[in-house]
């Protein structure tokens, strides 16, 4: 008896441990996102991106593929995404910036509001995934960002 309780107990945390984990893939730019589905659900979905929310609506994450541009490095895509943005803003605080062989991470601050984006290279192809949310829920995000995980086709 003991042993069966036991075990009932170690398969209902593996399975609401697995349901709690979502995962989103798109074909057409050959990418998966694996996401807490506890805290995000999958708002809409179309060939190139999804969108997904909080159930308060606090956390809204977008993640879109896009074609790269032949010739284009990560610095190019940075450039033409978000430094004009930047630099016109005078209420936008950069609190990270982060660049890899791969990809790079930029989070800023505008007004009361965090931006958190992901943008990675996969052969002919580069992905962003964006996290908007309030700034006063900075904790939140951190939990967040590190349940969050791109991954690509080979």
């Amino acid at each position: 008896m003991r042993y069966s309780l036991l075990f009932f107990i170690l398969i209902s945390a593996s399975c609401t441990t697995a349901q709690d984990t979502g995962q989103y893939c798109n074909e057409a730019y050959a990418f998966c996102l694996d996401y807490p589905g506890g805290q995000l659900t999958l708002q809409s979905a179309e060939e190139a991106f999804a969108t997904f929310a909080s159930a308060d609506n606090a956390l809204q994450l977008t993640v879109k593929g896009y074609e790269k541009p032949e010739g284009w490095s990560l610095e190019d895509i940075y450039y033409m995404t978000f430094e004009d943005k930047l630099r016109r803003n005078p209420d936008l605080e950069i609190v990270n910036e982060t660049f890899g062989k791969q990809g790079f991470e930029l989070l800023y601050q505008e007004n009361e509001q965090l931006h958190y984006h992901q943008v990675y290279m996969n052969k002919g192809t580069y992905v962003q995934l964006s996290l908007f949310l309030p700034k006063a829920q900075k904790q939140r995000f951190e939990a967040l960002k590190a349940e969050l995980e791109l991954s690509f086709e080979q």
